[in-house]
């Protein structure tokens, strides 16, 4: 089969950043699944993962952390999914990704795909839902529906994780407050539901005074960007008891007191802690996603696609990244087979 990968740390402008070529299509153990890839979300762990590598290495990594396929084999203790069904699944770091026409998947990070979606649509969900999934109710522990007017702030709203993280926010009762920082990221989260919009490239308590005269504090905050840049300022917008969790990358140095006066949480959130780890709720994402295809079909979730490249090459790869890496991509990007 063919696939791309990654042999080198190099610039994407580089011809050999990224690479084709053939592999075998492994049979599916007892219990993987087999599918043929559809289609794949691109992400920004696509790029830093490209650009971590030592040293040359012989074999090249096949990256892709989330994708749509057609079942096409399954292993003997495989049960809920038959041949010709399509899927769409979140990938471990540990296997080969979606950057390939055939793909072994983990049915515990799978789900049969919402059927009023396209499949590039499908293909935006299974990484950014389950991440913005797991931080709301299983970091933050937000009670979903509980309908008492509790409030997030959610920082660099515009991107995949953001634009879903608003939409289950909503969803889940919570009045959103989003970030952005120009006039397209603005007008997106608020398509996303958002009910007001700040700029985190401001002083974040500033920019919440301007929403209104009442001091503004937050039941949750959930960082997509970094709490290097504005933890003081998250820090005190936070309601008492307030809880925080971080997705963002950068270094931080936390005050203790700042945290125990107010009684704050700090929790921190990957994706691929469950299947890293081969933790015993790894079948909570084929649960989360089961769900999500379900809110999809009941028109309560969208899904955050914005730009589709046709055709497994190098080219489009490369492209790819190359949009990520201005780190001014809104919504997802997909690539169709």
């Amino acid at each position: 089969m063919k696939a791309i990968g990654v042999q080198e740390s190099l610039p994407i402008t580089n011809p050999d950043s990224l690479v084709s070529f053939e592999t075998a299509i492994k049979k599916p153990a007892e219990d993987d699944i087999l599918v043929k890839v559809k289609a794949f979300s691109v992400n920004p762990i696509d790029t830093k993962i490209r650009m971590s590598l030592r040293q040359r290495i012989t074999r090249p990594r096949i990256l892709g952390f989330d994708g749509v396929g057609e079942v096409v084999a399954v292993g003997e203790n495989v049960q809920d999914y038959q041949i010709g069904e399509t899927i769409f699944y979140l990938n471990s770091k540990i296997k080969p990704g979606s950057n390939a026409e055939y793909q072994l998947v983990n049915p515990n990070m799978a789900a049969k795909v919402p059927q009023s979606c396209s499949l590039a649509g499908a293909a935006t969900l299974p990484l950014v839902s389950l991440t913005a999934y797991e931080a709301l109710f299983e970091r933050l522990a937000i009670p979903f529906e509980s309908k008492t007017q509790q409030s997030i702030l959610i920082l660099n709203g515009a991107g995949g994780v953001g634009s879903m993280a608003i939409q289950l926010a909503k969803l889940a009762g919570l009045n959103v407050v989003a970030s952005a920082s120009r006039e397209e990221t603005r007008q997106w989260v608020e398509s996303m539901g958002a009910d007001a919009v700040i700029n985190h490239h401001h002083n974040l308590v500033d920019e919440c005074e301007l929403l209104g005269p009442a001091a503004y504090e937050f039941d949750y905050v959930l960082d997509l960007h970094g709490l290097d840049t504005h933890f003081d300022e998250i820090v005190e917008l936070l309601a008492p008891n307030g809880r925080l969790c971080t997705v963002g990358d950068g270094q931080l140095t936390v005050d203790s007191e700042d945290f125990k006066s107010k009684s704050l949480s700090l929790s921190f959130e990957s994706v691929f802690t469950k299947s890293f780890y081969k933790t015993q709720n790894l079948n909570s994402q084929h649960t989360a996603l089961t769900q999500i295809a379900e809110w999809i079909d009941n028109n309560q979730l969208k899904a955050p696609l914005t730009e589709t490249f046709n055709g497994l090459t190098v080219e489009n790869l490369q492209k790819a990244h190359a949009v990520l890496e201005t780190k001014q991509m809104i919504g997802k990007l997909v690539i169709e087979l």
